[in-house]
């Protein structure tokens, strides 16, 4: 951001990195522990196809924090970024997984919301199409009346 300077920016990325790395962590630990240490009969199938799924997704996630925080450029704390978002959802998905598999469904956030920005996007497109036609109706319509009223003028 203007005005910071890049040893700012490293003290503040390495203190969010930090942060992150600590919360995925703990929620890694407690749901390893929770679900397949005491829980085990719980743990089927989908448990570990979604728990290696939320691993990827940490594994990008945190390689673009990184990425992000190396370069030095920006303080990755003060970004809006789509991964940060993403991050927190999977790690929201999986605290909640910890006492139930239904937890997962948090995951469902991602896509719904890029559902809702697609089908948002399209909508404001569509009034300004209607518009833009209602527009070129209206243009019409002022032509067809000055040639009739010039018409008028010309007998």
């Amino acid at each position: 951001m203007a005005g910071h300077s890049a040893k700012k920016n490293k003290t503040s990325n390495d203190s969010t990195l930090a942060l992150r790395w600590y919360a995925l962590i703990g929620v890694n630990v407690t749901f390893l522990l929770w679900r397949v240490g005491y829980h085990y009969e719980s743990f089927g199938f989908w448990s570990i196809v979604f728990s290696c799924a939320a691993w990827a997704v940490y594994l990008l996630c945190y390689s673009n924090f990184r990425a992000a925080a190396e370069s030095g450029i920006h303080n990755i704390a003060e970004v809006g970024e789509y991964w940060t978002d993403v991050f927190w959802v999977t790690l929201v998905a999986q605290t909640v997984a910890i006492m139930s598999d239904w937890g997962w469904l948090v995951l469902l956030l991602i896509p719904g919301y890029l559902m809702v920005a697609a089908v948002g996007r399209w909508l404001d497109d569509v009034p300004a199409a209607a518009q833009e036609t209602a527009e070129a109706t209206n243009a019409k319509k002022a032509k067809k009346k000055v040639a009739k009223s010039s018409s008028n003028f010309t007998r």
